[in-house]
C-alpha cells in the first residue's frame, strides 16, 4: 500500500532541492570581493565632478569581504572608460577592506559632458576559495567646463529714488553638466568696489538664478553702497562651485545720490537790522544741488515766521555758478527776535532729501529816523520859496541803524503835486538825502503851498516825525542894477587882468527874497570841474556864491554883493570867457545883464550874462598855473578785493592839458598821494564810493621825464595798497545783496617843471589830481569761494586723466631710450675701432711695399683682421637693436627696418618738414620727427605725440602750481597765473607751427645748434670736426693733413661723446628729475585754500 504524500511535505522538498542546486553559485559568491566606490572627484572634492579645463581625477574603490589570506595588488583593480582599462596607482587595507585609488592628472582638459566608467576588481590567482571577478555597477564623472551665463533683461539698470534697481539672471545650467551657482559680485567698474556679494546658495544650485526674485534684495543694490553722483558704470561676476568665472557687459547709469544741500539763507529786506513790529520780507535760500529741484519739494518751517512747510515760490539756478539755487519765499512774516531759525526741507528731483536748520542773527533797531531837512534846494533866512515851472524839493533824513529805502518815504506836496514817492536816492556821507523834481504853474505871490512828509519809515518799520511847512511862490526874478569886473593881485583891484590875478565881481541886485550866484570858470582856472564839481545847484567848473555870504542888505530889496574867484591861469589868454548866472531862492533867474567896464559882455541868453577879456602873462610868475589835469585811466580793470590780504597794486596814467601853445611840460614830480575827504567828493563819485579808504602803503610815478618837452605829459602813477585782513568790513560791503564794486577817490599832488617857449620857468607848478581807484571782486569768488574746487577741476580734467595715464607710457619710453643711450656707447667705441683698424690697413700696405719691412706690414694687416672678425658679431647684434632704436625715436631706416611702410612714410613727412622750413637748404636738418608736434602728428610719430602730451601737462601742472601755490603765498594774481598759462600753451602750440614757416624755421633751429654748441664743449668739438672734415669733403681723395685732422676731430668728438653720455646717464637716470610741477602739486591742501579772480557781482 502506497503512502499518501502531503501538499506541504511537497513544497518543503522542492525548496531543498532548490538549495542543494544552488549551493556552488552561493559559496563561489561569498567567497569573492565586494567593489564600492567611496570616493569619484576632482580637486575640489566635489563628488562625480571634474573641472573639464584642467583637474587631477581622483577614484577611491573599497574591496571588501575578502577572504583571511587573500591580499588587494592595485593591478588586481582596474577602471575601464570606454575602451580604455588602466590599473590602479595604490591599494591600503583598512578595517573595512583593501582600499585603492586611482588618480589622473587632466592637465590638457576633457571634454564637457557626463562619462560612464566601470571599476573592475580580479582576484590574484591560486587565492584559496577564490571563484571568479567582481564587478562593480557603472559609475558616472561629469566634467563642467563652463563658466555660469550673465543676462541683463530690459531695463537693467536705473535709479529709482535713493536706490539702484538691477534686473539680471545668472544660469549656470546653460552648457550641462551644472556643477552649481557658488557666488557673485556687482562691482563698480570704474573703481572695483565691491557693491554687493551674495554667496549662500544651495549645495547643487542650477536653477537660475533671478535677482528681482531674491526676496534679500527685492532687485535693488544695498543703500550702504550707493553714494555720489554721475555715470556709474557696473559689473556682475558671477562664478560656479568649480571656480569658473565670468564678468557681464558694463551697464552705465546715471545717478545722483547726494543730497541736496541748504547752505545760506537770508530775509533781503531786513540786512542785519530787526524792528520791534512784525515785519514782512522775501525769504532767499540758496542751496547747492547739480540736479534739478522743484519748488514744490522745497519747504521751509520756523515758529517765528508764516512758515509751516511752506513751498517756495520759484528755485532757480543761479548764472554765476549752475550748481547752486536760489529758491524764494515771496513774502514771509517775521515776528521779531535776535535770531531766526528756518528748517529747510529740500528734495531734489531723483528723491533725495535733506534737512537743514538755517539761521540768520540780527540786531534790534528801536532808533527811529531822523528828518533833519525838508524843502527847497535854496532857502533864505530859513524861509523856502518856489517858482513858476521846475522847483527842487530835497529831504535829508539821518539813520544810524537798519538803513533807509525810497520806496519807504512818501510826501504830500499840494498845489506842487500829489502824494509821491522821491525821484531819486541817495547816501551822501551821514544823511540819506532824496530829491523830488516838481513842475508847477503859478501867476501870482499870493498863494502860499504847504509840504509835507507823511512816511519815513527805515528798513525794519521804525517811523520818524513826519514835518510839514509852507513855501511862499516867487514869481518874480532879480533885477541887475550895476556890475563890475577887475582883477585883483597883493590885495589891489585893477582894471586889467593877468596870470595869477583873482576875479572880483561887484554888483548891486534889486531883491526882495535872497539870491544865489554861479559863475563859469572853466575858460579862466585850471582845475575848474576838478575844484567845483558838479551838485544839484550847479554843473562841474561853475563857482558858487550864497547870497548871505557874499551880499549885503543896503534897503528892503537892494543889495551890495562883492565875492572873488579862485586864482586865473597862468600865461596869456586871449579872449577869456567868464559866464555869470543870479538866481534868487525861488530859483528865478536874473535877466538883461548889464554892459560893464574892463570886459566885454558877449550874452546869447537873456538869463545870464558872458563877458570876455585878455589875461596878461606874468615873467617870472612866483606861483604859474599852466596846466591842468586831464583824464586819470587805471591801466588795471580794478583791484581784486580777494587778494588783499597781501599788497596789491594798481598803474594809473594821467593825462595833463594845457591851453598854452607855448607850454611843455620838462618833468613832473610825484608828492603826494591820499585819499579824498568826503566833504571833497562831488555829485559823480557820491553813492559809488565805500565807507572807508584802503591805505596806500608805497607810491611811485614813471614816464615823468621829457628832455626835449611834452605838450601832453602822461606820467603813470603806481599806486601800493596795504593789506587788509577783512575788507566787507573795512568797506562797509554788506554779506547780503549785490556788490559790483566800488570806486575811491584820492587825489595825488604833483609839481610839474615846464618851459615857455626857450625859456624854462623858475617855479615849479603843484597841480592836484583826482583819482577814482576801481575796487572790486573778482570772477572765480563769483562763480566758486573756494578756489580747491577750481583746482580740483582742473586736476580732474578730462586732458589731466589721460596724461596721467599717458605718463606711465612716457616713463617707458624714456626708461628704453636711457638703456638704448648704452648701446651708443658700444656704438662710439667700434666707431673709434673702425678708424683705429683704418690706420692699421694704410700701415701695413705702407710697410709692406717698402720690401724690407714686409713682415712688419703682414703683422699689422693680421691685426686688423683679427680687429675686424672680433667685431662682425657686435655689428650683427647693434643693427637689431638699432631697429629698436630707430621705432622709439621715430628714425626707422625704410631700407634696413622690417617696418619699411612705416619708415618710408615717416622718411616722407620729416623730409618735406626740412625742404618747406628751410632747415635742409641750411644744413641743420631735423633727425626726427619728435622735435615738431605737428610733424610728429603727420608721421604718426607715437613716442613724438607722448612727448608732446607730457610737456603739456606739465604746462598744466604750471597753472595749477599757481594757483595752489603762488597765489596764496603772495607771488602771483589770478590774472597772471592766467596769462602765463595762455603765454605757455601760446607756445606750445604756435611755436612749432613758426618751424614751418620756410627760413624762418630754419634760422631759429640754426641758431639754437650754435647757441648749444658754445655752451656746451662737446659742441665746439662737433662745430671743429664739421670744419676739419668739411674742407676733405670738397677735395680729392688724398691723405693729407687734413684727412688725419678730421680723423683727429672725428676721435676726439666720439671718445667725449662717450664720456657724456656716461656722465649723464650716471645723473640724470629716468624718474630722477621727473616733472618739476607735476610732483609738486601732489601735495595740495585742497581744504585750505580758498580766493576768487576776475571781476564779479557779489
Amino acid at each position: 500500500m502506497k503512502s499518501k504524500i502531503q501538499p506541504l511535505q511537497k513544497i518543503t522538498a522542492l525548496f531543498m532541492i532548490y538549495l542543494i542546486l544552488i549551493l556552488p553559485l552561493s559559496s563561489a559568491s561569498a567567497l569573492a570581493g565586494t567593489v564600492t566606490i567611496s570616493k569619484n572627484s576632482g580637486q575640489k572634492g566635489l563628488a562625480n565632478f571634474l573641472d573639464a579645463q584642467d583637474d587631477v581625477w581622483t577614484v577611491e574603490a573599497t574591496i571588501s569581504n575578502l577572504q583571511n589570506d587573500e591580499t588587494v595588488a592595485p593591478e588586481n583593480v582596474q577602471i575601464k572608460v570606454g575602451a580604455i582599462q588602466k590599473n590602479f596607482n595604490s591599494c591600503s587595507v583598512t578595517d573595512a577592506g583593501a582600499v585603492c585609488q586611482y588618480l589622473e592628472p587632466l592637465t590638457g582638459g576633457i571634454s564637457p559632458g557626463t562619462h560612464t566608467f566601470n571599476i573592475l576588481y580580479t582576484p590574484t590567482v591560486g587565492v584559496a576559495g577564490a571563484a571568479g571577478t567582481a564587478d562593480s555597477k557603472a559609475g558616472i564623472i561629469n566634467a563642467d567646463g563652463a563658466a555660469p551665463e550673465i543676462t541683463f533683461t530690459q531695463g537693467n539698470a536705473k535709479q529709482e529714488g535713493d536706490k539702484v534697481k538691477l534686473s539680471f539672471t545668472i544660469n549656470d545650467n546653460a552648457h550641462p553638466p551644472c556643477i552649481g551657482l557658488a557666488k557673485y559680485t556687482i562691482l563698480d567698474a570704474d573703481s572695483g568696489a565691491v557693491l554687493l556679494t551674495k554667496e549662500d546658495f544651495s549645495e547643487k544650485s542650477c536653477i537660475p538664478y533671478v535677482f528681482a526674485e531674491d526676496a534679500a534684495h527685492n532687485s535693488y543694490l544695498p543703500l550702504a553702497s550707493l553714494d555720489g553722483e554721475g555715470v556709474r558704470r557696473l559689473k556682475i561676476i558671477a562664478e560656479d562651485r568649480l571656480g569658473h568665472s565670468t564678468a557681464s557687459s558694463v551697464v552705465s547709469l546715471l545717478t545722483d545720490f547726494v543730497k541736496p544741500e541748504p547752505m545760506e539763507m537770508n530775509f533781503t529786506a531786513f540786512g542785519k537790522f530787526l524792528g520791534v513790529n512784525e515785519q514782512a520780507s522775501p525769504l532767499v535760500v540758496k542751496i547747492r544741488e547739480k540736479s534739478n529741484l522743484v519748488p514744490t519739494k522745497v519747504l521751509a518751517t520756523a515758529v517765528q515766521t508764516t512758515l509751516d512747510k511752506t513751498p517756495a515760490n520759484s528755485c532757480t539756478r543761479t548764472k554765476a555758478d549752475p550748481n547752486m539755487w536760489e529758491c524764494v519765499w515771496s513774502a514771509v512774516r517775521v515776528d521779531p527776535a535776535s535770531s531766526i531759525s528756518v528748517l529747510i526741507s529740500a528734495t531734489d528731483v531723483i528723491g533725495n532729501t535733506a534737512e537743514t536748520t538755517l539761521a540768520q542773527n540780527f540786531v534790534t533797531d528801536t532808533d527811529v529816523p531822523v528828518v533833519e531837512y525838508f524843502g527847497p534846494l535854496l532857502e533864505s533866512n530859513n524861509v523856502g520859496f518856489v517858482q513858476s515851472g521846475q522847483n527842487t524839493i530835497v529831504a535829508k533824513i539821518r539813520e544810524q541803524g537798519s538803513g533807509m529805502a525810497s520806496q519807504n518815504i512818501l510826501a504830500q506836496f499840494g498845489s506842487l503835486g500829489a502824494i509821491q514817492g522821491p525821484s531819486e536816492c541817495a547816501q551822501e556821507g551821514d544823511l540819506f538825502v532824496c530829491y523830488w523834481f516838481l513842475s508847477a504853474s503859478f501867476t501870482s505871490t499870493s498863494e502860499d503851498v504847504r509840504i509835507s512828509l507823511v512816511k519815513v519809515v527805515d528798513n525794519v518799520g521804525n517811523q520818524a516825525s513826519l514835518p510839514q511847512r509852507d513855501l511862499i511862490v516867487d514869481i518874480t526874478p532879480p533885477s541887475l542894477e550895476k556890475i563890475e569886473l577887475f582883477g585883483v593881485s597883493s590885495g589891489a583891484a585893477k582894471s586889467y587882468f593877468q596870470s595869477g590875478d583873482i576875479l572880483r565881481i561887484s554888483a548891486a541886485v534889486s531883491e526882495a527874497n535872497g539870491m544865489f550866484w554861479l559863475i563859469d570858470l572853466r575858460n579862466v582856472v585850471n582845475d575848474a570841474e576838478t575844484l567845483f564839481p558838479a551838485s544839484k545847484l550847479n554843473a562841474a567848473g561853475w563857482q558858487t556864491f550864497k547870497g548871505e555870504d557874499v551880499c549885503t542888505q543896503n534897503e528892503e530889496k537892494s543889495w551890495n554883493c562883492n565875492f572873488e574867484t579862485a586864482a586865473m591861469k597862468s600865461g596869456l589868454v586871449k579872449n577869456a570867457l567868464v559866464t555869470l548866472q543870479l538866481r534868487d531862492a525861488a530859483g528865478n533867474l536874473a535877466v538883461n545883464w548889464l554892459e560893464t567896464v574892463n570886459v566885454e559882455k558877449r550874452s546869447s541868453k537873456n538869463d545870464e550874462g558872458k563877458y570876455a577879456f585878455d589875461i596878461l602873462a606874468v615873467k617870472d610868475e612866483e606861483n604859474p598855473d599852466y596846466w591842468s589835469a586831464g583824464t586819470a585811466k587805471p591801466l588795471l580793470a580794478f583791484v581784486d578785493l580777494d587778494a588783499m590780504v597781501m599788497p596789491l597794486r594798481i598803474p594809473i596814467q594821467i593825462s595833463l592839458k594845457t591851453d598854452n601853445l607855448n607850454a611843455r611840460a620838462l618833468a613832473v614830480e610825484l608828492v603826494s598821494c591820499n585819499p579824498k575827504q568826503e566833504g571833497e567828493v562831488g555829485e559823480e563819485t557820491a553813492g559809488t564810493t565805500a565807507s572807508a579808504s584802503p591805505e596806500i602803503g608805497r607810491k611811485l610815478i614813471y614816464g615823468n621825464i621829457f628832455p626835449d618837452g611834452s605838450a601832453e605829459p602822461k606820467p603813470i602813477v603806481m599806486l601800493e595798497f596795504s593789506p587788509i585782513a577783512d575788507v566787507r568790513s573795512f568797506l562797509g560791503i554788506p554779506n547780503d545783496g549785490s556788490f559790483s564794486g566800488v570806486n575811491i577817490p584820492y587825489t595825488c599832488q604833483l609839481k610839474i617843471y615846464s618851459r615857455l617857449g626857450n625859456t624854462a620857468l623858475g617855479n615849479a607848478e603843484t597841480q592836484d589830481v583826482d583819482l577814482l581807484v576801481p575796487f572790486a571782486f573778482s570772477a572765480l569768488g563769483g562763480i566758486d569761494e573756494n578756489l580747491a574746487q577750481k583746482i580740483k577741476e582742473m586736476t580732474e580734467s578730462d586732458f589731466m586723466k589721460f596724461a596721467d595715464v599717458l605718463e606711465y607710457v612716457n616713463d617707458a619710453i624714456q626708461w628704453i631710450n636711457y638703456i638704448l643711450g648704452f648701446m651708443q656707447i658700444i656704438n662710439d667705441v667700434l666707431a673709434i675701432y673702425s678708424l683705429f683698424n683704418t690706420g692699421l690697413q694704410a700701415s701695413a700696405q705702407a710697410l709692406e711695399n717698402t720690401g724690407f719691412l714686409t713682415t712688419v706690414g703682414a703683422a699689422l694687416r693680421g691685426q686688423c683682421v683679427v680687429a675686424e672678425v672680433s667685431q662682425e658679431g657686435l655689428w650683427s647684434v647693434l643693427e637689431y637693436i638699432q631697429v629698436i632704436a630707430q621705432v622709439f625715436s621715430c628714425s626707422s631706416d625704410p631700407e634696413k627696418n622690417a617696418l619699411s611702410w612705416y619708415g618710408k612714410w615717416q622718411n616722407t613727412v620729416l623730409k618735406a618738414y626740412n625742404e618747406l622750413s628751410g632747415r635742409a637748404l641750411l644744413g641743420v636738418p631735423a633727425q626726427t620727427p619728435l622735435e615738431n608736434i605737428y610733424i610728429s602728428m603727420a608721421a604718426v610719430c607715437v613716442p613724438g605725440l607722448v612727448y608732446n602730451v607730457h610737456k603739456a601737462r606739465e604746462i598744466n601742472c604750471r597753472k595749477i602750481f599757481c594757483y595752489a601755490k603762488e597765489i596764496p603765498a603772495g607771488l602771483a594774481t589770478y590774472d597772471s597765473c592766467d596769462k602765463l598759462y595762455d603765454l605757455q600753451m601760446c607756445e606750445f602750440w604756435t611755436g612749432p607751427g613758426v618751424d614751418l614757416i620756410p627760413l624762418l624755421g630754419g634760422f631759429a633751429d640754426l641758431g639754437k645748434i650754435l647757441k648749444n654748441a658754445g655752451t656746451n664743449p662737446l659742441g665746439l668739438i662737433k662745430i671743429a670736426e664739421i670744419v676739419a672734415c668739411a674742407a676733405v669733403c670738397f677735395t680729392d681723395t688724398t691723405r693729407g693733413a687734413g684727412y688725419f685732422a678730421c680723423k683727429a676731430t672725428y676721435g676726439l668728438n666720439k671718445l667725449l661723446n662717450i664720456i657724456n653720455t656716461i656722465a649723464n646717464a650716471v645723473e640724470q637716470t629716468p624718474g630722477s628729475t621727473g616733472t618739476a610741477y607735476c610732483d609738486a602739486i601732489e601735495d595740495i591742501d585742497f581744504d585750505a585754500l580758498t580766493g576768487q579772480t576776475q571781476l564779479a557781482v557779489k
